[in-house]
């Protein structure tokens, strides 16, 4: 490895970093949420669970 290719990793990895920085797990964001009712459990999710999301939490980056 050279300078410049460590320089641009270092670049590559910092936009990732940020990047992810922006994604908050809560019901929200997550695949099984409908909007109303988790797929996942079948359920309302209650409200503490609802602003952070569960260990089942799913997310897809994929913007479309």
């Amino acid at each position: 490895m050279d300078r410049k290719l460590l320089a641009h990793l270092q670049m590559v990895v910092r936009e990732e970093a940020e990047r992810l920085e922006f994604i908050k797990p809560s019901c929200a964001s997550c695949l099984h949420y409908d909007g109303a009712t988790c797929k996942e459990f079948d359920a309302v999710p209650p409200t503490d669970v609802l602003k952070i999301g569960c260990d089942s939490w799913l997310f897809d980056a994929i913007p479309f």
